[in-house]
C-alpha cells in the first residue's frame, strides 16, 4: 500500500489533479453502490446508500466544472501560474499608484511644495502597463521608387513609414522629455531622437523590410527610460499620420 500511496507534493499538473478526483469518484461511487447491494437491513439504509451513490456522480461533476471555470487559473501548470501571479501583481501595483499620485499632488498644492518635489514623486511612481504605446503606418509611393533606390543603392521597394508614441491617459505625452527610436542596425543612423509631443514624437523614414522597432521614452523627473517596442508591418496603402 505504501508504494501506491498518493503523494500530494508530486501532483503538479492539472490532469493529475483531475485524475485524482475521478479516482475518488469511482471509489466513493463503488463503495456506496456496494453498500446498497450488500446491506439488506434496515431497508431504509439500503435505499440511502443507493440515493447517495446516484447523487455522488452529478455532485462530483459539478465540482470538476467549478474547478475548470472559476478556479481555472489555479489549475494551470506551476510555471504558467507563476507567470499569472507576476502579471497580477504588476497590475495591482500599477492601479493604486494613480490614486497615490493624485493624493500627493493635492497635498503639494495645499502646502506649496516646489515642482522638484513632485518630480521626486514621479520617479517612484509605478505607471500602468498600457501608459504608453507605439503606433505606425506605412505606404508605398510608386512614383518615388526609382529616386529612393538611387539614394540608398538598394534594389527593393521602399516604403514610407511613420511612427508615433501615443497614450490613452490625459497629459501623458507632456510628461515625456524625449523619445529615442532604435531602428534596425541596417539603417545608416539607427538611433533617432524626437522631442515634440505636439506631433506625438513623429518619426518619418523609409524601409525596405519589416523589423522590430524599439523606443526609449525618457520622462521628466526620471532617470531610467521606459522601453517599448512594435513590429513594423509594411502596407502598400496605410493611412497617413500627418
Amino acid at each position: 500500500m505504501a508504494k501506491n500511496k498518493i503523494v500530494p507534493e508530486n501532483i503538479k499538473k492539472p490532469y493529475q489533479l483531475l485524475a485524482v478526483w475521478f479516482v475518488a469518484l469511482l471509489v466513493i461511487f463503488g463503495g456506496l453502490a456496494s453498500g446498497a447491494k450488500l446491506i439488506t437491513e434496515p431497508a431504509w439504509l439500503q435505499g440511502a446508500f443507493g440515493v447517495a451513490a446516484i447523487l455522488s456522480v452529478p455532485y462530483f461533476l459539478f465540482l470538476i466544472y467549478k474547478m475548470q471555470t472559476r478556479y481555472r487559473t489555479q489549475m494551470m501548470d506551476d510555471e504558467k501560474y507563476s507567470e499569472y501571479l507576476i502579471y497580477k501583481n504588476q497590475v495591482a501595483q500599477a492601479e493604486p499608484s494613480k490614486h497615490l499620485r493624485s493624493s500627493h499632488v493635492g497635498k503639494a498644492s495645499a502646502v506649496g511644495m516646489k515642482s522638484d518635489s513632485l518630480e521626486q514623486i514621479a520617479e517612484e511612481e509605478v505607471l500602468p502597463l498600457d501608459y504608453y504605446f507605439l503606433n505606425h503606418t506605412s505606404f508605398l509611393r510608386l512614383d518615388k521608387q526609382e529616386e529612393f533606390q538611387q539614394r540608398t543603392q538598394v534594389p527593393l521597394s521602399h516604403y514610407d513609414i511613420q511612427i508615433i508614441v501615443d497614450s490613452y491617459y490625459k497629459d501623458a505625452l507632456k510628461r515625456i522629455k524625449k523619445v529615442e527610436y532604435l531602428l534596425d542596425f541596417s539603417f545608416p543612423e539607427p538611433i533617432r531622437t524626437r522631442s515634440n509631443y505636439k506631433n506625438n514624437f513623429l518619426l518619418k523614414e523609409l524601409a525596405n523590410g519589416e523589423f522590430v522597432l524599439k523606443a526609449k521614452i525618457f520622462l521628466k523627473g526620471r532617470e531610467e527610460p521606459i522601453l517599448i517596442q512594435r513590429y513594423l508591418t509594411l502596407w502598400e496603402s496605410g493611412p497617413r499620420l500627418s
